[in-house]
Protein backbone atom coordinates (compact mmCIF):
# COMPACT_ATOMS: atom_id res chain seq x y z
CA UNK A 1 0.00 0.00 0.00
CA UNK A 2 1.51 3.31 -0.99
CA UNK A 3 1.79 6.31 1.30
CA UNK A 4 -1.24 8.13 -0.17
CA UNK A 5 -3.58 5.16 0.41
CA UNK A 6 -2.19 4.64 3.89
CA UNK A 7 -2.80 8.30 4.72
CA UNK A 8 -6.41 8.04 3.47
CA UNK A 9 -7.08 4.97 5.61
CA UNK A 10 -5.60 6.74 8.66
CA UNK A 11 -7.81 9.78 8.01
CA UNK A 12 -10.88 7.53 7.67
CA UNK A 13 -10.01 5.81 10.94
CA UNK A 14 -9.54 9.13 12.71
CA UNK A 15 -12.85 10.45 11.29
CA UNK A 16 -14.69 7.33 12.51
CA UNK A 17 -13.24 7.72 16.01
CA UNK A 18 -14.19 11.42 16.16
CA UNK A 19 -17.68 10.78 14.75
CA UNK A 20 -18.25 7.93 17.19
CA UNK A 21 -17.20 10.03 20.16
CA UNK A 22 -19.36 12.98 19.04
CA UNK A 23 -22.42 10.77 18.54
CA UNK A 24 -21.83 9.12 21.92
CA UNK A 25 -21.47 12.51 23.63
CA UNK A 26 -24.60 13.84 21.91
CA UNK A 27 -26.59 10.72 22.76
CA UNK A 28 -25.62 10.84 26.41
CA UNK A 29 -26.55 14.54 26.64
CA UNK A 30 -23.00 15.72 27.27
CA UNK A 31 -22.93 17.88 24.14
CA UNK A 32 -24.96 21.03 23.55
CA UNK A 33 -25.84 22.50 20.19
CA UNK A 34 -24.37 25.84 21.28
CA UNK A 35 -20.88 24.29 21.61
CA UNK A 36 -20.78 23.34 17.92
CA UNK A 37 -22.13 26.48 16.26
CA UNK A 38 -19.23 26.81 13.78
CA UNK A 39 -19.58 23.31 12.30
CA UNK A 40 -22.14 23.06 9.46
CA UNK A 41 -25.14 20.78 10.11
CA UNK A 42 -23.92 20.05 13.63
CA UNK A 43 -26.89 21.59 15.45
CA UNK A 44 -29.50 19.76 13.40
CA UNK A 45 -27.55 16.50 13.62
CA UNK A 46 -27.24 16.70 17.41
CA UNK A 47 -30.94 17.53 17.78
CA UNK A 48 -31.76 14.51 15.55
CA UNK A 49 -29.44 12.23 17.55
CA UNK A 50 -30.96 13.37 20.85
CA UNK A 51 -34.41 12.79 19.36
CA UNK A 52 -33.49 9.22 18.47
CA UNK A 53 -32.45 8.55 22.06
CA UNK A 54 -36.03 8.32 23.25
CA UNK A 55 -36.91 5.28 21.17
CA UNK A 56 -33.62 3.62 20.33
CA UNK A 57 -31.04 4.60 22.91
CA UNK A 58 -29.23 1.26 22.95
CA UNK A 59 -28.92 1.22 19.16
CA UNK A 60 -27.53 4.77 18.98
CA UNK A 61 -25.04 4.22 21.80
CA UNK A 62 -24.01 0.83 20.40
CA UNK A 63 -23.49 2.18 16.89
CA UNK A 64 -21.45 5.13 18.18
CA UNK A 65 -19.22 2.82 20.19
CA UNK A 66 -18.96 0.53 17.15
CA UNK A 67 -17.90 3.43 14.93
CA UNK A 68 -15.25 4.52 17.41
CA UNK A 69 -13.93 0.96 17.78
CA UNK A 70 -13.87 0.47 14.00
CA UNK A 71 -11.86 3.68 13.64
CA UNK A 72 -9.45 2.59 16.36
CA UNK A 73 -9.11 -0.80 14.64
CA UNK A 74 -8.24 0.85 11.32
CA UNK A 75 -5.65 3.05 13.00
CA UNK A 76 -4.17 0.06 14.84
CA UNK A 77 -3.86 -1.98 11.65
CA UNK A 78 -2.17 0.88 9.82
CA UNK A 79 0.36 1.65 12.53
CA UNK A 80 1.09 -1.88 13.74
CA UNK A 81 2.14 -3.25 10.34
CA UNK A 82 5.86 -3.37 9.62
CA UNK A 83 6.88 -1.03 6.87
CA UNK A 84 7.47 -2.77 3.57
CA UNK A 85 9.53 -0.63 1.27
CA UNK A 86 10.28 -0.95 -2.42
CA UNK A 87 14.01 -0.39 -1.98
CA UNK A 88 16.63 -1.62 0.46
CA UNK A 89 18.91 1.06 1.88
CA UNK A 90 22.47 -0.26 1.90
CA UNK A 91 24.56 2.73 2.89
CA UNK A 92 23.90 6.25 4.05
CA UNK A 93 27.06 8.29 4.27
CA UNK A 94 28.24 11.87 3.89
CA UNK A 95 28.53 11.47 0.11
CA UNK A 96 25.02 10.09 -0.35
CA UNK A 97 23.05 6.90 0.02
CA UNK A 98 22.97 3.61 -1.83
CA UNK A 99 19.83 1.56 -2.24
CA UNK A 100 18.81 -1.53 -4.19
CA UNK A 101 15.40 -2.16 -5.73
CA UNK A 102 13.46 -5.00 -4.09
CA UNK A 103 12.02 -5.83 -7.52
CA UNK A 104 15.59 -6.23 -8.80
CA UNK A 105 16.34 -8.61 -5.93
CA UNK A 106 13.26 -10.65 -6.86
CA UNK A 107 14.46 -10.93 -10.47
CA UNK A 108 17.94 -11.85 -9.25
CA UNK A 109 16.47 -14.68 -7.17
CA UNK A 110 14.54 -16.02 -10.16
CA UNK A 111 17.66 -15.84 -12.37
CA UNK A 112 19.79 -17.65 -9.80
CA UNK A 113 17.27 -20.39 -8.99
CA UNK A 114 15.95 -20.99 -12.53
CA UNK A 115 19.06 -22.75 -14.00
CA UNK A 116 19.46 -25.17 -11.07
CA UNK A 117 19.05 -28.76 -12.33
CA UNK A 118 15.68 -30.14 -11.32
CA UNK A 119 13.91 -26.79 -11.26
CA UNK A 120 11.21 -26.43 -13.89
CA UNK A 121 9.78 -23.04 -12.94
CA UNK A 122 10.33 -20.49 -10.16
CA UNK A 123 8.34 -17.54 -8.89
CA UNK A 124 10.13 -15.45 -6.28
CA UNK A 125 9.00 -12.63 -4.06
CA UNK A 126 11.40 -10.35 -2.21
CA UNK A 127 10.25 -8.36 0.81
CA UNK A 128 12.17 -5.63 2.62
CA UNK A 129 11.40 -5.71 6.33
CA UNK A 130 13.27 -3.02 8.23
CA UNK A 131 16.59 -3.49 6.49
CA UNK A 132 16.57 -7.26 6.07
CA UNK A 133 15.45 -9.14 3.00
CA UNK A 134 13.00 -12.01 3.00
CA UNK A 135 12.54 -14.22 -0.05
CA UNK A 136 9.53 -16.40 -0.69
CA UNK A 137 10.22 -18.77 -3.55
CA UNK A 138 7.64 -21.02 -5.17
CA UNK A 139 9.51 -23.66 -7.10
CA UNK A 140 8.06 -26.23 -9.44
CA UNK A 141 10.43 -29.18 -9.48
CA UNK A 142 10.75 -32.14 -11.81
CA UNK A 143 9.47 -35.47 -10.40
CA UNK A 144 12.93 -37.04 -10.33
CA UNK A 145 14.39 -34.21 -8.19
CA UNK A 146 15.31 -34.56 -4.53
CA UNK A 147 13.65 -31.70 -2.67
CA UNK A 148 16.05 -31.68 0.34
CA UNK A 149 19.09 -31.54 -1.97
CA UNK A 150 17.40 -28.94 -4.13
CA UNK A 151 16.54 -26.88 -1.05
CA UNK A 152 20.17 -26.80 0.05
CA UNK A 153 21.31 -25.87 -3.45
CA UNK A 154 18.71 -23.08 -3.74
CA UNK A 155 19.55 -21.61 -0.33
CA UNK A 156 23.29 -21.79 -1.00
CA UNK A 157 23.16 -20.20 -4.44
CA UNK A 158 20.69 -17.52 -3.47
CA UNK A 159 22.57 -16.59 -0.28
CA UNK A 160 25.83 -16.35 -2.26
CA UNK A 161 24.20 -14.21 -4.94
CA UNK A 162 22.66 -11.85 -2.38
CA UNK A 163 25.96 -11.64 -0.48
CA UNK A 164 27.72 -10.76 -3.74
CA UNK A 165 25.04 -8.33 -4.92
CA UNK A 166 24.31 -6.31 -1.78
CA UNK A 167 26.88 -7.51 0.74
CA UNK A 168 24.23 -8.54 3.25
CA UNK A 169 25.12 -11.36 5.59
CA UNK A 170 23.19 -14.60 5.40
CA UNK A 171 21.84 -14.04 8.91
CA UNK A 172 19.99 -10.94 7.66
CA UNK A 173 18.40 -12.81 4.74
CA UNK A 174 15.51 -15.23 5.17
CA UNK A 175 14.65 -17.66 2.38
CA UNK A 176 11.32 -19.50 2.47
CA UNK A 177 10.91 -22.21 -0.16
CA UNK A 178 7.71 -23.91 -1.26
CA UNK A 179 8.19 -26.78 -3.72
CA UNK A 180 5.61 -28.43 -5.91
CA UNK A 181 6.27 -31.42 -8.12
CA UNK A 182 5.54 -30.78 -11.77
CA UNK A 183 2.93 -33.12 -13.11
CA UNK A 184 2.53 -33.90 -16.74
CA UNK A 185 -0.99 -32.91 -17.50
CA UNK A 186 -2.52 -35.08 -20.15
CA UNK A 187 -4.74 -33.44 -22.65
CA UNK A 188 -7.70 -35.52 -23.58
CA UNK A 189 -9.19 -35.34 -27.00
CA UNK A 190 -12.83 -35.71 -27.41
CA UNK A 191 -13.69 -38.20 -30.11
CA UNK A 192 -16.75 -37.39 -32.08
Amino acid sequence: MNQFNRTLVCLEGFALVVAGVIVLAAASGGLNTSELQGIPWSQSAIVWIQGQMTAQSAVVIGSSIGMALLGLGLLYVQFSRPDVEDSLLLDRGPKGQTSVSVEGLRRLAEQVIGPIPGVHRVLARAINRRGSVQFRCRIEVLPESSVPELQDEVRGRLAAAIQNHIGQAEAETRIDIHCRVRTHELSRRRVQ
